[in-house]
C-alpha cells in the first residue's frame, strides 16, 4: 500500500512538472514569434551597431581631414605655379594633429535643498548638487549622430616645396615670403629647392 501511494505522488509530481517545463517551451517560442515579426530591436542586442557607427564616423572624419589636407596642398601647388619664374611645383606639407570635432553640449545643473525636522528637535538639512553634460545629437535619415559646432582644421607646421626656378635665390626667397605669409608659419618652417631637370 506504501508503494503505490509513493508511486502515486510521483507521477502527479512528475506531470505538474511536464507542464511547468511545456508551459516554459511556449512561452519562450511566443517570445521569439512577437519579435520576429517586431521591427524594434532592443537596444542590448543593438551593441555592435554602435560600434560600425563610431568606426564609420572616424573614417568618415579621417577622409574628411584628408580632403582638407588634399585642398590646400592643391591650392598651393597652383598659385605658386602662377609665380613669374616658377614652372612645375611639388608641395609636400605636413600637419600636426588632425581635424578637432566640437560638438554641441547640453549642461544640466540643479540644486535641492532639503531641510528635515524630526519630533525630537533634530535638525537636518540634505543639500543634493546634480551637475551633468551631454552630447547633443542629431538624427539624419536613420542614424543618430553628434551635432557639430565647430571644425578646427590642423595646423600646418612644415612645408617643402620643390620648383623649376627656384634654384634663383632670390626667386626662392620670394617663395619662402609667400608661403611663410600665407600660413602663418615661420620662415625656418619653409623650405624650397630645386627641381631636378628632367
Amino acid at each position: 500500500m506504501k508503494m503505490e501511494k509513493i508511486k502515486e505522488k510521483i507521477t502527479k509530481k512528475s506531470n505538474k512538472f511536464t507542464y511547468m517545463i511545456i508551459l516554459i517551451i511556449i512561452a519562450g517560442v511566443m517570445i521569439l514569434v512577437v519579435s520576429y515579426f517586431n521591427d524594434s530591436t532592443p537596444t542590448f542586442l543593438n551593441l555592435s551597431n554602435d560600434t560600425t557607427f563610431q568606426e564609420n564616423k572616424r573614417e568618415e572624419n579621417l577622409s574628411t581631414s584628408t580632403t582638407y589636407q588634399d585642398k590646400v596642398k592643391n591650392e598651393l601647388k597652383n598659385i605658386l605655379s602662377k609665380v613669374k619664374g616658377v614652372g612645375e611645383v611639388d608641395v609636400i606639407i605636413h600637419f600636426e594633429g588632425g581635424e578637432e570635432l566640437i560638438p554641441a553640449l547640453d549642461s544640466e545643473k540643479s540644486n535641492t535643498v532639503t531641510e528635515e525636522r524630526d519630533s525630537n528637535g533634530g535638525n537636518r538639512v540634505n543639500n543634493n548638487n546634480k551637475d551633468g553634460t551631454k552630447v547633443v545629437m542629431s538624427s539624419q535619415g536613420s542614424s543618430t549622430e553628434p551635432l557639430i559646432l565647430k571644425t578646427y582644421n590642423p595646423k600646418i607646421i612644415g612645408i617643402l616645396i620643390v620648383a623649376e626656378g627656384a634654384d634663383d635665390t632670390r626667386l626662392s626667397y620670394e617663395l619662402t615670403k609667400i608661403v611663410s605669409s600665407l600660413y602663418d608659419i615661420s620662415e625656418s618652417k619653409v623650405s624650397v629647392i630645386p627641381m631636378k631637370e628632367q
